[in-house]
């Protein structure tokens, strides 16, 4: 199975603008020595951010509330985001809820020593600079099979340095995890589609839709998605001969989540009501501020009378957006069309600290090091145009003329990147747009960006050679 889904192409320049291609040939020797020195140096990066970082309050806000998770499923058996545990001032049994799903706590359970929460920091941190390495390897192995080799190694280099990725592996947060569940439930979704054998084709859709439901239990973000294929499927007569793919992968997503909705039916637990109207109201100030107030940027809902009403329902929260629209329609759409995605792909995190950080640190590498320090400000110089590229690279997936120098199974992969990126897009279109859900997704931004770039490359090299040949 890894060998095939690690098989790669080589294409001859000159038969590059055909849809023929065979899309599996042998890859060229030196690739998988560049992508192992690549990721070698992802996992360099990660490690030493990992133990050269000391983080004030390591286990607040969000990250407390997986901490208290683990504990209390470590130490009672109970799923309770209940922090009395870890300040020893638990008394009796924690209520169970459902306020986070449970996939990061679990992972964090593994490692879980409230005797030793300093070495528990450790060794989760250390972890996850492994997890990130991974991902590195799986973006560069599934470049490789979309768009070349050669193609693949600015991709994994992107994904090695990028200082995002890098960042979030000393915090107790699910950016790492999900990073990697992401990556893999995308590899395996492409490759799926790309197979030519049914057998190899519906047992890597049944791995995607596995994948997917771990990502989902990481993080929320995906859950719709499988309903959404199944929607397609129904709707689009074109997609209606895939039934039996998409029945298989919304089973293997079924198969992971089953086992956390039947949970919440069955256990009385505590559950944050109204999340979706939440975050649709949250996200409805234009530039992330109340009233245009600079002192509100990043929560402009606290201290909003209006709050509390439009967070009551979904009803309510779109009634409070429509009422907005009419009040203000310009200043909504362009916040909504244009503010929104600039936000979500911001280089600074709205509710962060110094720019790249989530939480206060004391010490970090990208904050002494001069190396990173340079690092840091190349990649900021090439942020925007990596993600104007990829917003490029997300249109022209679709379009068949720019596809051309592709295979045709290649094509197919392209689009389903295309898919899942455009989806985390419009999903937060009308969420809030904090710059760190954007995070795990930098690996799929990348190989759009690249695979944007290949296309210009490509329709540069065709207009030459039409050129060549009209002069001849």
């Amino acid at each position: 199975m890894a060998q095939r889904l690690w098989r790669t192409r080589q294409v001859p320049e000159q038969a590059a603008l055909t849809t023929d291609i065979d899309p599996v040939a042998t890859r060229p020797r030196w690739f998988l020595p560049t992508l192992f020195v690549i990721v070698l140096l992802g996992l360099a990066l990660r490690w030493w951010t990992a133990v050269g970082t000391d983080v004030d309050i390591p286990i607040r806000n969000d990250a407390r509330d997986y901490v208290s998770y683990a504990a209390n499923l470590t130490l009672d058996g109970v799923y309770s985001s209940d922090p009395h545990v870890l300040v020893g001032q638990f008394k009796g049994r924690a209520v169970p809820d459902a306020k986070r799903p449970p996939g990061y706590p679990l992972f964090l359970a593994g490692f879980f020593d409230l005797g030793d929460l300093g070495g528990f920091i450790h060794r989760v941190v250390v972890a996850q600079a492994w997890l990130g390495a991974l991902v590195v390897w799986f973006a560069g192995l599934l470049a490789a099979r979309l768009l070349g080799c050669r193609w693949a190694i600015p991709v994994a280099l992107l994904a090695a340095l990028s200082p995002h990725l890098v960042v979030y592996v000393p915090y107790l947060l699910t950016e790492t995890p999900f990073s990697l569940a992401l990556m893999t439930f995308v590899m395996a979704a492409a490759c799926g589609l790309m197979a030519s054998s049914p057998g190899w084709r519906v047992t890597l859709v049944l791995v995607a839709g596995l994948c997917l439901g771990m990502a989902c239990l990481l993080r929320p973000t995906l859950d719709q998605l499988a309903w959404a294929v199944s929607a397609l499927v129904l709707v689009v007569p074109a997609w209606r001969r895939q039934w039996m793919i998409a029945l298989v992968f919304v089973l293997g997503f079924v198969t992971v989540m089953g086992p956390w909705w039947l949970r919440n039916t069955q256990v009385a637990h505590q559950k944050q009501s109204h999340a979706m109207a939440v975050t649709i109201h949250q996200g409805s100030y234009p530039d992330m501020m109340r009233d245009g107030d600079p002192a509100t940027f990043g929560y402009p809902y606290r201290g909003d009378p209006a709050a509390a009403r439009a967070e009551s329902s979904v009803h309510a929260a779109l009634a409070d957006l429509a009422g907005k629209f009419r009040a203000h329609p310009l200043q909504m759409l362009r916040w909504y069309l244009v503010g929104k995605p600039m936000a979500l792909f911001a280089w600074s995190e709205q509710s962060g600290w110094r720019n790249l950080f989530e939480y206060p640190l004391h010490r970090s590498p990208w904050l002494s090091s001069g190396g990173l320090i340079v690092l840091m400000s190349v990649m900021v110089g090439l942020h925007p145009l990596l993600v104007l590229l990829a917003l490029a690279g997300n249109v022209l997936a679709f379009v068949p003329a720019a596809c051309r120098w592709l295979p045709r199974a290649a094509v197919t992969g392209v689009r389903v990147v295309a898919w899942v990126h455009a989806y985390f897009l419009l999903v937060h279109l009308a969420a809030l747009p904090l710059s760190r859900y954007s995070v795990p997704f930098r690996p799929l931004t990348f190989l759009l960006a690249i695979f944007a770039l290949a296309c210009l490359v490509a329709w540069v090299r065709q207009r030459k050679a039409g050129h060549a040949a009209a002069e001849a």
